[in-house]
């Protein structure tokens, strides 16, 4: 299969959209933050159980529960 490579022939840079997009960008280590906080979703578990826990209160052993194996999944 062939590959089809994008280059890109734009040699004008747009200093007032960058500087404009750049004046709202957060400080470094809210992106850092806010990329460990995705890594916690990495995990479909971790999904289910924040699901489960919009749906209904429940004790940790309910949501153990939810989240173990059946044969339907197996």
């Amino acid at each position: 299969m062939l590959k089809t490579s994008y280059i890109c022939n734009c040699d004008v840079i747009h200093e007032d959209i960058v500087n404009d997009v750049k004046s709202k960008m957060q400080p470094k280590d809210d992106y850092i933050q806010l990329a460990s906080l995705f890594k916690l979703f990495g995990d479909g578990t971790r999904v289910q159980i924040l699901h489960a826990l919009e749906q209904s209160e429940m004790c940790a052993v309910s949501y153990t529960h939810l989240t173990l194996p059946t044969n339907r999944e197996e």
